[in-house]
């Protein structure tokens, strides 16, 4: 990036108000790299999958995530990180003022303008650079059930060179008021696919049905946010709303996907390769990340 940028708002689970700035990598360049300044002297935190901390529906990030109550957590990353690869940004410092960075829109569209914005910069090469991890055979995770699975697998004749292409194929079963459908994007390293991703997935929100919703404000989850702020799918379709794309729910699977899927090399390494999954979430996508690096670095 050539410049800072800042962008505020509340949390998605939080409700409280949170500032993000990204900057530039400066001399040294280390990867996605983030800190809360809202809590003193806490060190910084990798986007690498090993400082996830497990919770449920989003992705958080931990300079220890052993440590009891994960001080410093930083929760929701998945958008931004998202918007920085598709962006083609290895290397940024972003800062976090709050537990959480700010929800937006739902979609990663108003991190991916502020990159924009921002501009791009050369960044020094590192020494002993390790290059791009390389999917060379089939990896899959399934559940006990079979339905719930996730796997990788080498590029395909006919896919772009270098690429990560993620491809989603929901299905929340009989009865759902969201219809099966799949959504795939070719993720292109350098930023190449910028201006496809703006198009085709950056604007798709974060979504849930009606039932689910109501289920979690009774829990005492969301009380700050109406169905028109993210996207709420009724048996009549969106509440308060209006798809932005069509399929705009496997989309944004898709763009959660790229988000987590930083994770395997921070900024630092890319992925090559396929990876496609059907009715997973972001513990999945983790998974994934880990057995990439395992298996390929």
């Amino acid at each position: 990036m050539a410049r800072a940028v800042t962008l505020t708002g509340v949390g998605l689970f939080s409700s409280l108000p949170s500032r993000v700035t990204i900057h530039p990598c400066g001399e040294h360049p280390r990867g996605l790299v983030l800190r809360r300044t809202d809590l003193a002297e806490l060190p910084a935190v990798p986007a690498r999958v090993g400082h996830v901390i497990t919770r449920p529906r989003q992705t958080v990030l931990c300079a220890d995530p052993t440590c009891p109550g994960a001080t410093g957590a930083i929760s929701t990353v998945e958008h931004l990180l998202s918007a920085l690869t598709a962006a083609g940004i290895t290397d940024a410092f972003v800062e976090v003022g709050g537990a959480e960075v700010p929800l937006m829109d739902g979609s990663s569209l108003p991190f991916l303008e502020a990159i924009e914005q921002a501009g791009r910069a050369a960044v020094p090469m590192r020494g002993g650079e390790a290059g791009p991890l390389v999917v060379r055979e089939r990896i899959e995770l399934r559940d006990a059930s079979g339905q719930m699975w996730i796997r990788a697998e080498p590029l395909t004749e006919g896919d772009p060179a270098d690429a990560l292409v993620c491809e989603y194929w929901l299905d929340y079963g009989a009865g759902s008021p969201i219809a099966p459908h799949r959504a795939s994007f070719a993720l292109l390293p350098g930023g190449a696919s910028a201006e496809a991703y703006r198009s085709q997935i950056a604007p798709c929100r974060t979504f849930c049905t009606d039932a689910e919703a109501r289920a979690m404000r009774a829990a005492g989850m969301f009380s700050h946010l109406e169905p028109k702020d993210v996207l709420v799918i009724g048996p009549d379709g969106p509440v308060d709303t209006a798809e932005r794309l069509p399929g705009e729910p496997a989309r944004h699977k898709v763009l959660d996907m790229i988000g987590d899927l930083t994770l395997a090399g921070g900024g630092m390494r890319w992925i090559v390769g396929r990876v496609t999954a059907c009715r997973t979430g972001h513990a999945q996508n983790h998974a994934m990340a880990t057995a990439i690096v395992q298996r390929f670095s």
